[in-house]
């Protein structure tokens, strides 16, 4: 009998580790074109300033109803920027998943400039008239994959 718990308990686990290895954390990668700013002028107004990192390079996508965004605080981002004169640049997007569902994304390089992973990013979206059809804000997540 001890045995067979044993043996039980092992499959489990086995079956657990293979769920977990196949259908968690999963990440994938997804280009799109987005507008940009380095001075923190958005179509929503001015990008907040934090005190220690100053004016993040701020990404766009216009949604119906808003705007997604991610805030990328790097200087170095920000000067190789300066010389684009392109109202839009190409963003990687890291797109993480579990089970199909997304969890969370990071940008992964603006324009072929890879974005450190410890560099501060924020993201969300600015709403500016809510969708009438649903009476729901956008996913901004959703958008990454339909514009592939």
């Amino acid at each position: 009998m001890r045995i067979k718990l044993i043996v039980a308990g092992a499959v489990l686990a086995g079956v657990g580790l293979i769920v977990d290895l196949t259908f968690v954390g999963k990440v994938a990668t997804h280009s799109l074109p987005v507008q940009w700013s380095i001075t923190g002028q958005t179509p929503w107004g001015t990008a907040e300033r934090d005190e220690t990192s100053g004016v993040p390079v701020v990404l766009w996508t216009p949604v119906r109803g808003g705007y997604c965004y991610d805030a990328v605080f790097s200087t170095d981002l920000r000067e190789r920027l300066a010389a684009r004169h392109t109202p839009t640049v190409i963003v990687d997007y890291s797109v993480v998943s579990d089970f199909g569902r997304r969890r969370r994304h990071t940008v992964r390089a603006v324009d072929g400039i890879t974005v450190d992973e410890n560099t501060r990013q924020d993201s969300g979206m600015m709403e500016t008239n809510r969708d009438q059809s649903s009476g729901e804000p956008p996913d901004c997540e959703a958008r990454l994959v339909r514009n592939r």
